[in-house]
């Protein structure tokens, strides 16, 4: 299905659009490099400024550094701007940033909607994280106090800034944790909009739905990890894998449906699927990171890359990273797929490159 190409040592970062960019891991610095198609790496920018990560929206290149700055690389052009840029959209014709913005006198954060085409700000509010999501007509920001335990869902009108409505995650209640104290829910991840009903992930295997128009809770599932839940709105569901589990959730009927895959993975020789947040999904497979058994090492495991088949949950293809030197190889993340190729990154901080055979499954 996909063959292994090339590898690169020491990354500390990387994205991908028509070529792939990536921060190479230094103890002095981290600069920024591109790979062409024959997987030469050409550095485009030494660092000045620590480069943090790097991630790409549609032509368009960011980097983070240790300050803040962004850099955009822009049909060969660069340009810095004094702020985090949490998320970016496409919207109107406008490459638009929905930024973190730090006052330099009183230390005060914010967050702003900023056209960088023309270095200019469109709306200002008095919430900042790092955790946001970009609606339809909404942007949505959970704001986290971890010392007063504050976790607060805002929405706001997308066009002006405008507060909707906020949502206290401690309606909900709490739950027991592991040593039966009354604990709140605590905040995980913004999963995505479907039909009026935003979808958010919270802690202790929770998943609800709110109205979008009011903030009211529509539904709620338990006992499925919403970090590896992702929503197919065209196949009107949620759907996540993780350990040794694959659930679906038909929004139409709001019923979930768990199967485990146990002796599909004893078959295959996987320990199970690993709970990351970052796997590769295409029309007929989802490519997850997984643990496999090392025969008379029951204490260790080797990092493979599994190719799940979306209709019949067996698996199609795995590949199985090399242990011939005694050092077993784990993954800190979960595939990504571009086209006709797979990249994956491991938890020493290589990246794998791998291609598409050709006249092979079609995936």
């Amino acid at each position: 299905m996909y063959l292994k190409k090339h590898s690169i040592n020491a990354i500390k970062s990387y994205c991908f659009n028509e070529n792939l960019y990536y921060i190479k891991k230094d103890t002095n610095k981290n600069d920024l490099f591109y790979v062409d198609k024959n997987y030469n790496s050409l550095c485009i920018l030494s660092d000045e400024d620590k480069f943090q990560e790097v991630y790409s929206i549609d032509d368009i290149v960011y980097v983070n550094t240790l300050h803040g700055k962004e850099i955009v690389i822009d049909n060969k052009k660069i340009e810095g701007f004094d702020l985090y840029f949490n998320v970016i959209s496409f919207e109107d014709g406008q490459y638009l940033a929905y930024c973190m913005e730090r006052d330099k006198v009183t230390n005060q954060k914010s967050t702003i909607k900023f056209d960088f085409r023309k270095n200019k700000i469109i709306w200002r509010v008095d919430k900042s994280s790092g955790f946001n999501y970009i609606g339809k007509n909404q942007f949505f920001i959970c704001f986290i106090d971890i010392i007063k335990e504050l976790s607060i869902i805002f929405c706001y009108n997308k066009i002006n800034g405008e507060l909707l409505w906020q949502f206290d995650l401690k309606e909900l209640g709490t739950y027991k944790d592991v040593l039966s104290i009354e604990t709140p829910y605590g905040f995980e991840k913004f999963i995505g909009e479907w039909r009026g009903q935003l979808f958010v992930g919270l802690s202790e295997s929770l998943i609800v739905s709110l109205d979008i128009t009011n903030g009211k809770v529509i539904n709620k599932w338990d006992k499925i990890n919403p970090g590896t839940t992702l929503l197919f709105s065209a196949e009107e569901k949620l759907v996540g894998l993780g350990g040794i589990g694959y659930w679906e959730i038909d929004l139409k009927t709001n019923e979930l449906t768990i199967t485990y895959l146990s002796e599909e993975l004893m078959k295959q020789n996987v320990r199970g699927i690993n709970d990351l947040n970052i796997y590769g999904v295409t029309d007929a497979h989802f490519f997850c990171a997984a643990d496999m058994k090392i025969p008379d090492e029951p204490d260790h495991h080797i990092g493979a890359i599994v190719a799940i088949n979306r209709q019949t949950l067996k698996i199609d293809w795995k590949y199985v990273f090399d242990d011939s030197q005694g050092q077993w190889t784990t993954l800190s993340e979960g595939p990504r797929i571009d086209n006709a190729k797979l990249y994956q990154l491991d938890s020493r901080g290589t990246l794998h490159f791998f291609e598409k055979e050709v006249d092979k499954i079609i995936v």
